[in-house]
């Protein structure tokens, strides 16, 4: 009820509290850091780098917040899932993406809309080895996700992930029955297969990620 929906809220918020707090302290330590390095070599400062907020977003237990805290220099042992949203700062060559994860289960499915505003491109992530009727859960979720106004045109990541773990499905096998090709309407769309174990590939798919915001 109203009640549940409030308390989650709070928590949501406490938690969102101490991501987005994690995440500024994480930029503003490699700003300094990178400042210190100038000042001691006797050269100026490089330009800095613009921060860009991206959404990810993905069904079920996907892998999602271990492959990000791979990729923001954390420590992946025992990630649990997101619970409500997580902000995550992740550095890149010409930028800083300002990562919003969603969290994936049913129940936080319903409020996933209410997160949509203020960013420049989304992040989809698909269990390699999850059922055809998980993907195609997640074909509805992100056909949903699309047709809605406030992401209208923003470029778009689909990361097939888990490659790593037996069963997965190929890139090729998977690309079709999400059915990328008719729902993703005309935008840029970038697929990746990728694993926790190949941190180089997926670091590299979000560089190409910010290339395609900052070139366009």
């Amino acid at each position: 009820g109203d009640r549940d929906e409030k308390a989650e809220a709070g928590g949501s918020g406490r938690c969102t509290g101490c991501s987005l707090l994690c995440a500024v302290c994480k930029i503003a330590c490699f700003a300094c850091c990178r400042r210190y390095i100038c000042v001691c070599c006797c050269a100026p400062p490089p330009a800095p780098r613009p921060e860009i907020s991206v959404l990810c977003l993905g069904v079920g237990p996907g892998g999602k917040s271990t492959l990000l805290a791979a990729l923001s220099g954390e420590n992946t042992d025992d990630i649990q899932p997101t619970n409500g949203f997580a902000i995550k700062a992740i550095v890149t060559p010409r930028a800083i993406l300002v990562v919003k994860e969603l969290g994936g289960s049913e129940k936080v499915q319903p409020y996933w809309h209410r997160y949509f505003s203020g960013h420049k491109a989304i992040i989809f992530v698909v269990d390699s080895t999850a059922s055809d009727e998980q993907i195609s859960q997640s074909r509805a979720a992100l056909q949903k996700c699309l047709g809605d106004p406030a992401l209208s045109g923003l470029p778009l990541l689909v990361l097939f992930h888990r490659q790593d773990v037996g069963g997965a499905k190929p890139i090729d096998e998977l690309t079709g029955k999400m059915q990328l090709g008719s729902i993703i309407d005309g935008r840029t769309c970038i697929v990746k297969a990728t694993s926790i174990r190949d941190v180089d590939t997926l670091r590299a798919s979000f560089e190409q990620l910010v290339d395609c915001l900052m070139d366009n």
